[in-house]
């Protein structure tokens, strides 16, 4: 009896041991560190940002009538902008997904218009990174949006 009490205790002490030996302490690992982005009013790069927008008739361009352009105006965009979210403003600055004012309504990607392009395809001669939401009953005119996205 003597020795299956050493063992048990033995066994119990190897277990907590071990654990002891796998803890880092209570601030855990440190993470991997990220880019050094470009840093400013904005923060820096990777950091999620919002742009505020209200959709204009003008903006359904002749060669897209069925979808609103939306540039975002910012230089840190390019082809790896993530869109995150897109909401519309239902008043008192409460935003509802895009897709909760119908299911012809919703994002179809980031395009980038070119310098000079036809004006069929941009309006007041704008230029570079923009969203293209399909929204074939125009349904957007008027409204405000909240779109936030990673460059």
């Amino acid at each position: 009896m003597g020795v299956r009490y050493r063992t048990n205790i033995f066994s119990t002490l190897i277990v907590l041991f071990s654990v002891f030996l796998g803890c880092e302490g209570p601030e855990g690992p440190m993470g991997p560190m990220g880019p050094d982005g470009r840093t400013g009013e904005t923060g820096p790069a990777g950091e999620v940002k919002t742009k505020m927008v209200t959709i204009y008739d003008k903006m359904y361009t002749q060669a897209n009538s069925s979808w609103a352009l939306v540039f975002f105006d910012d230089s840190d965009c390019d082809e790896n902008t993530a869109v995150v979210w897109i909401g519309v403003d239902k008043g008192s600055d409460i935003y509802q997904n895009l897709s909760s004012l119908s299911s012809n309504v919703y994002l179809d990607g980031v395009v980038y218009i070119y310098p000079n392009s036809d004006s069929n395809f941009t309006y007041d001669n704008k230029s570079g990174y923009a969203l293209l939401i399909y929204d074939y009953n125009k349904l957007l005119v008027g409204k405000r949006i909240k779109i936030q996205y990673i460059p």
